[in-house]
Order: C-alpha cells, then sequence, then structure tokens
C-alpha cells in the first residue's frame, strides 16, 4: 500500500510539474529508503529488540537518504545565472533579487581588490542581506583570486561572485542558488552519528 500511494504521487507529480523522470526516480528512491527504515526501526522497536547497534544503523541508513535527497535536488532544482551588471541593475534568481548597489576598490598590504556590495531580497521588497564578493589581485605573485560570499536560507544557499569587469561601469557577475544542498551534511551528520552508535554498540557488547 506504500509503495502504491508513492507511486501514484510521484506519478502524479511528474505529470504536472514536468519535473525530469531521473529526479523522480532519485527521489523515489531516498524516499522509499528514508520511510523503509524508519518503518522498520518502529517495528523492532515495538517487538523491544532495539539496540545501540541497530540504532546505528537506522541513522546511517536515514543519512544516505538525506544525502540523496539533498543530491537529487541540489543537481535538478539548483539555479545559475552569469551577466553583466551595472550598479543599480537587479536580477531574479528564484524567489529572491540580487541588485548590485556598487563595486569600490579596496587596497590591503598583500592585495588589491574590487569589493561589489550586491542587496539580496524576496519578493524585490524585504532586504535579507547585503552580501560582498571581492576580486582580488596579488601583486606578489601576479595572481588574482575570488572570493565567494554565502547567503544561507535554511537548508539553502545563495552564492554570490564578482567576476572581471567589461567596461562602461559594469562587471560580470554569477549567482547561484542551490535549494536544500545542506540536507547532504545533515545526513553526512546521520551516517556519522550511526557509526559511532555502532561502535559504542559493539564495545558494549564485547564487554559483556
Amino acid at each position: 500500500a506504500l509503495v502504491a500511494a508513492m507511486a501514484a504521487a510521484l506519478g502524479t507529480w511528474y505529470i504536472s510539474s514536468g519535473v525530469p523522470i531521473l529526479a523522480i526516480i532519485a527521489m523515489a528512491a531516498a524516499t522509499w529508503l528514508f520511510m523503509g527504515t524508519i518503518i522498520h526501526w518502529w517495528e523492532k522497536m515495538r517487538a523491544g529488540k532495539i539496540r545501540a547497534a541497530f540504532n546505528g544503523m537506522t541513522c546511517a541508513h536515514l543519512g544516505l537518504a538525506i544525502i540523496m535527497a539533498g543530491m537529487t535536488i541540489d543537481v535538478f532544482w539548483q539555479q545559475e545565472k552569469t551577466q553583466i551588471m551595472q550598479p543599480g541593475d537587479t536580477i531574479n534568481l528564484g524567489n529572491y533579487a540580487m541588485t548590485l548597489k556598487s563595486v569600490k576598490q579596496n587596497s590591503e598590504p598583500n592585495y588589491r581588490a574590487e569589493r561589489a556590495e550586491i542587496i539580496v531580497s524576496q519578493n524585490n521588497a524585504k532586504v535579507l542581506k547585503t552580501l560582498y564578493p571581492e576580486k582580488r589581485f596579488y601583486p606578489l605573485h601576479n595572481t588574482i583570486t575570488t572570493k565567494t560570499a554565502i547567503l544561507p536560507r535554511g537548508l539553502s544557499n545563495i552564492y554570490s561572485v564578482l567576476g572581471d569587469y567589461q567596461g562602461n561601469n559594469s562587471w560580470k557577475t554569477r549567482f547561484y542558488w542551490q535549494p536544500m544542498v545542506n540536507l547532504i551534511w545533515l545526513g553526512a551528520f546521520f551516517i556519522t552519528l550511526g557509526g559511532l552508535l555502532v561502535t559504542l554498540g559493539n564495545k558494549k557488547r564485547s564487554k559483556i
């Protein structure tokens, strides 16, 4: 019944949204693994057969399912925009608006930098934060590097990168929105926790 319900829900999702079939398959696999692990753990708990090692295995399987979901969403739903902007220009990125307010020159003892001021707002109204990506030049080593500015939004991240000067008071900019990408780190935490619980459980059993 659970499999049939999942298949019906995912089929409806595919038809209504036009999501790539590979994304549907990957999300179905992650959901099946997550729900199957929870159901198996619940059955063991009701039977009174829960041990630390089993809890560790459960955490590891949940972590794997969470990582699968996070990677799938990141691959199929992330957005990237590259464009030429002048101060005052605004680019929409998902539900967010990225406005280039200014680009200023900045000198430090070991490098020179162009520092952009990017205002991030939601629905063109609520200002969330100001980001300051940089493009740095190190004269001693004759190298150029970029400093990416990151805005965490729950389990998602917004990245802002300042590119080369294009003339006429304009710069190339690049923005990324990676929805739910931090699920990957959350899943890694569950797997690590699972490994610790398995290790502690095995040590406890060896002492008995």
